[in-house]
């Protein structure tokens, strides 16, 4: 399956949210893998955050294989592919959970 890229913009306040969801246009329909690229993102406000997420929860129930790049030391970068990352473990296991699966951890 092809690969997209998502580049996302530095910085993201209520002024330029377009710019956000035009950035997330490529992906809204796409089945393959996708990349999205922190590499460059300074500052979110909690609003674009929140369109991220959505957007991450609309890739995972289509079966969408979702990846970050983010940058070394950057404090946005990391905390953006943290919450990413949280949420995608959270989706996994209630797709396990509501499947009739059972989880133990030791």
């Amino acid at each position: 399956m092809p690969t997209i890229t998502i580049k996302l913009p530095p910085k993201i306040d209520h002024d330029n949210t377009a710019e956000l969801v035009a950035a997330l246009a490529p992906g809204r329909a796409h089945s393959g893998e996708v990349r999205v690229d922190l590499y460059e993102v300074t500052s979110y406000q909690p609003h674009a955050i929140c369109m991220l997420a959505a957007q991450l929860d609309y890739w995972i129930e289509n079966g969408v294989s979702v990846e970050f790049r983010q940058k070394e030391g950057s404090e946005i970068s990391k905390y953006l592919g943290t919450f990413f990352l949280s949420k995608l473990c959270s989706n996994i296991k209630m797709k396990i959970l509501s499947k009739g699966f059972k989880m133990k951890f030791l």
